[in-house]
């Protein structure tokens, strides 16, 4: 941990979209902020997310835990996902990816099927099942998605969670489905290790920035630092400790109007003196739902 202001890393702005920390592949599973800065070092308002470490990481869920009430025949498989952190990209201002449909998974081979003791078996009834479901017209409500998210732990550190809501991807089309900030079935979560400040003003991560000229903008920052308060506030107040239910739950709230999720800020914006100029051009972070997986075919055999 470390006091504000920290010792910045500053690097030129056209590394931002590559800049990533695949070499640490074995390192525990880790999270950076990535931040663009202005010339006059203050935020663009835009972000993102890099993961690292963890190694390939195998995730089996039973499919009675991801799927509503499937059929006696597929109701004993296990489906088992598996990913590197490095390849999943989350895109810029976000902190979760696309949700992606379970059956189109399972047809790229990023999902497989196991027994109950994990021994590989045919994926072709479990496939056959989901098929059905998307010629259907008449059950929309049936099926499962799946996508990760950067959220908050239960004792307030940082985690990537796995999520899936029990519909096809194509109908999770209302404004509640498509934020960061939203109900899931939670199969499974990893810590993340991140550099984090120390106190409250701001809290959370200590971003890497990114800037057209690094020697400039350092040295108005070093000047100034408290100009950034504000931003790198704004920037990890998208983290939320989110909510979560079971299949059946997500089920019913499914069939609903889909209500806005009842998810927490981990690090909500310090609540102190007012600043001498109010700051709202980058309010919008919370509730941001543009987000993606990694294209399976660019990445690791394994990678989700």
């Amino acid at each position: 941990m470390a006091e504000f202001p920290a010792d910045w890393d500053i690097f030129e702005e056209d590394e931002f979209a590559t800049h990533d920390m695949s070499g640490q592949l074995e390192d525990p599973m880790a999270v950076s902020t990535l931040l663009k800065l202005d010339k006059n070092g203050k935020s663009t308002g835009v972000f993102r997310l890099a993961l690292s470490g963890g190694g390939i990481v195998d995730i089996p869920i039973p499919a009675t835990d991801i799927l509503h009430k499937p059929p006696p025949n597929i109701a004993d498989v296990v489906i088992k996902f598996s990913f590197r952190a490095d390849k999943l990209i989350i895109p810029t201002n976000s902190a979760t990816t696309y949700w992606r449909d379970l059956l189109a998974l399972l047809r790229s081979t990023v999902a497989t099927v196991t027994d109950l003791n994990g021994d590989t078996i045919p994926s072709d009834s479990l496939i056959s099942y989901l098929d059905d479901l998307a010629k259907s017209e008449d059950k929309p409500t049936l099926g499962a998605s799946i996508r990760f998210a950067v959220a908050a732990s239960e004792d307030g550190a940082l985690q990537l969670e796995v999520q899936s809501l029990p519909m096809q991807a194509r109908y999770l089309t209302k404004a509640a489905l498509k934020r960061d900030n939203c109900v899931s079935v939670l199969q499974g979560f990893f810590p993340l290790r991140a550099d984090m400040f120390a106190g409250s003003n701001p809290g959370g991560p200590i971003p890497m920035f990114f800037a057209p000229d690094r020697n400039v903008t350092l040295g108005k920052i070093l000047n100034n630092p408290d100009q950034l308060r504000d931003d790198i506030a704004t920037l990890n107040s998208i983290f939320f400790r989110m909510e979560h239910m079971t299949v059946e739950e997500a089920h019913t709230y499914l069939q609903g109007k889909a209500r806005a999720a009842k998810g927490k800020q981990l690090y909500p914006p310090f609540m102190g003196p007012p600043s001498k100029r109010a700051r709202t051009a980058q309010a919008s972070y919370a509730e941001t739902g543009i987000n993606i997986f990694y294209d399976y075919h660019n990445s690791h055999r394994t990678s989700l």
